[in-house]
């Protein structure tokens, strides 16, 4: 069986080796640049990442029978592809995989801003999009004790009392982050979801966009001065208005989901996906999660107390602003490529694999839920 696997895919040569039928895997590593339905001669399954596309001919006079991207996203597979889905073929996406990893990023953002006295725990957070994302954001602000509420159009639950009717409400929130998928037409088409017409009587103080750089209008964003704007999205990535990159708060280069664990896991759920589809036997089940420790408790109760936050835990996981600083001063100033910058940045390990000493004597319970407790071995 023949394997054509992106070359960039973290994780994959290891976790490939749960498969019992492994040794007889044929497996053919590619660049981005070197995709071409030539590499696809003989082969049986296809492992992309969202920076190859996938059209309707892509795939033309080739025996790919299983396709599965390790990211979230789906933009990049033409539709006839994704409508994979039955016992001769199959198109899987790894969606949800980064869902720690984006939220990460937001705490991130929200620890930055608390130190700047630009957000504090009695303001509101407003969350556009409740996929797997949002929910997750909103259990994890649930957690904090900080108020949050969401506005999704295919969210039918009304009775849900933090269910805004209409986008202009969420907008009134204090700091409004974007996780709304990315589409141009359907019943609710999110392309240029946020602009003048909602956000120049909006209320909001700033506007976190990690979904996709098409779902605002930038340039209303790089001309107004009501609110902040902090951006891991652009369109028209890899060739990003400057403008804005230089006006954001803080700019990062489409990393938001880049942590350890959202690697690991989209590679994985990949695999296993392949081995169901095939029926191979495979161990990545019985993998056991990688638990981490809070090193210094008492410091990290003490930021609790202090800033009723975690602002300095998740500032020691991602430094946004310093990775910010550097992404203004290589991409405006060295004019270092937007691709360059986004592959060279390292792993960050998110919060969902951090744990709190089990022993240890704690009677804060908002840090307790924020991070539980398990005892060392």
């Amino acid at each position: 069986m023949k394997l054509v696997v992106d070359k960039d895919i973290p994780y994959f040569d290891t976790l490939i080796k749960d498969i019992d039928y492994y040794p007889s895997f044929e497996i053919l590593k590619y660049k981005d640049s070197e995709f071409s339905s030539t590499i696809l001669k003989d082969a049986d399954a296809l492992f992309i990442r969202s920076t190859t596309t996938i059209k309707d001919d892509s795939l033309e006079d080739s025996n790919i029978r299983f396709i599965a991207s390790a990211t979230s996203g789906y933009n990049h597979i033409c539709k006839s592809v994704l409508e994979w889905n039955c016992n001769e073929k199959k198109c899987f996406i790894a969606s949800g995989c980064n869902s720690f990893a984006v939220v990460n990023y937001i705490l991130s953002c929200a620890g930055s801003l608390i130190a700047q006295n630009k957000f504090s725990k009695s303001n509101s957070v407003g969350i556009i999009g409740f996929g797997s994302i949002g929910t997750l954001l909103a259990e994890t602000l649930d957690n904090l004790a900080i108020k949050n509420f969401f506005f999704d159009p295919y969210v039918l639950n009304s009775l849900n009392p933090k269910k805004k009717k209409s986008l202009e409400e969420i907008l009134d929130c204090d700091l409004v982050t974007i996780h709304a998928s990315y589409s141009r037409d359907g019943d609710y088409p999110s392309h240029r979801l946020l602009g003048k017409h909602n956000l120049l009587n909006a209320s909001l103080k700033t506007l976190i966009n990690s979904s996709r750089g098409e779902i605002i209008d930038e340039k209303f964003i790089s001309e107004q001065n009501y609110f902040d704007y902090i951006a891991d999205v652009w369109i028209d990535e890899p060739d990003c208005d400057e403008k804005l990159v230089e006006k954001a708060l803080l700019s990062t280069p489409h990393i938001a989901g880049y942590s350890n664990q959202a690697k690991h896991q989209g590679t994985k759920s990949v695999i296993c996906e392949f081995a169901k589809f095939f029926g191979f036997k495979n161990n990545l089940l019985e993998r056991e999660k990688n638990i981490k420790f809070v090193k210094n408790e008492k410091l990290f109760e003490e930021d609790f107390k202090v800033n009723n936050f975690p602002c300095k835990f998740m500032k020691s996981l991602f430094d946004i602003e310093t990775c910010s600083n550097e992404f203004k001063n290589s991409f405006l100033m060295r004019k270092m490529s937007f691709d360059l910058l986004r592959e060279s940045f390292n792993f960050v390990d998110d919060f969902s694999c951090y744990k709190l000493n089990k022993s240890c004597k704690n009677d804060n319970n908002l840090l307790k839920k924020f991070l539980p407790m398990e005892k060392i071995n």
